[in-house]
């Protein structure tokens, strides 16, 4: 009835018994979040200057060739993070802040209580609304991953509920190493899936020196390689 239910032994205080605390719906604390591409940044115009003054930072003379792109894709990742954080900012709370003035200028001109153009004032503050809550439609599809299902819908709350379902089956308790011992805290399971994999890989990586030239096809121009 509760997966993810968790006892707690709490301190004991002026007597001989130790209480329990029961979480019923426990969650993990959150992990690093992985840094993904937002669909709904194609809408802002400045995005391409953005991407094209991450790709040309600076980088460091002489590295190989696959350590030049490693910091490239770097400095691009940083960039749009910073890029995201000053100017996107927080969508919910951004989509919020907007329907709160459309509802005070409907209020205010029902009121009589409007002076100015209140028509422009309207649509201007309409359009950001629609915008910014079409953004987040995008947002919540992304990670939804309905292609089925065409955007324009206002299908948000599809996508939020269909995000939370897939995060909760995705979810991870509790791991079984081959030994037979279990882990459930979040750090011992990552530890050992960390070990596991360096275990089973490691003695099998080979360099990119080791790799025969003709097992990729060559793509890059020379004058890109230079740049």
């Amino acid at each position: 009835m509760f997966p993810r239910a968790e006892v707690r032994v709490l301190a004991s205080r002026g007597s001989d018994h130790t209480p329990l605390m029961i979480d019923t719906d426990a969650n993990p604390p959150p992990g690093r979040k992985p840094f993904r591409f937002e669909k709904f940044w194609a809408g802002y115009s400045e995005l391409t200057n953005i991407i094209q003054q991450g790709w040309n930072c600076l980088i460091t003379p002489g590295i190989s060739p696959t350590g030049l792109i490693h910091q490239k894709l770097c400095n691009l990742r940083h960039k749009l993070q910073q890029w995201s954080k000053q100017v996107v900012g927080d969508l919910p709370s951004r989509a919020v802040l907007a329907e709160a003035d459309v509802q005070q200028l409907l209020q205010s001109d029902q009121q009589g209580f409007f002076f100015g153009d209140y028509p422009c004032m309207m649509r201007v503050a309409t359009n950001k609304l629609f915008a910014l809550e079409h953004q987040l439609e995008l947002f919540w599809a992304q990670r939804a991953r309905q292609q089925r299902l065409q955007e324009g819908d206002r299908n948000t709350r599809f996508y939020k509920a269909t995000v939370k379902n897939r995060r909760t089956r995705n979810r991870i308790s509790n791991i079984v190493s081959e030994t037979g011992a279990v882990y459930t805290n979040m750090e011992d399971i990552k530890n050992y899936v960390v070990s596991y994999f360096w275990d089973h890989w490691s003695s099998k990586m080979e360099t990119l020196s080791e790799v025969p030239p003709d097992v990729f096809p060559r793509k890059l121009s020379s004058e890109w390689q230079r740049n």
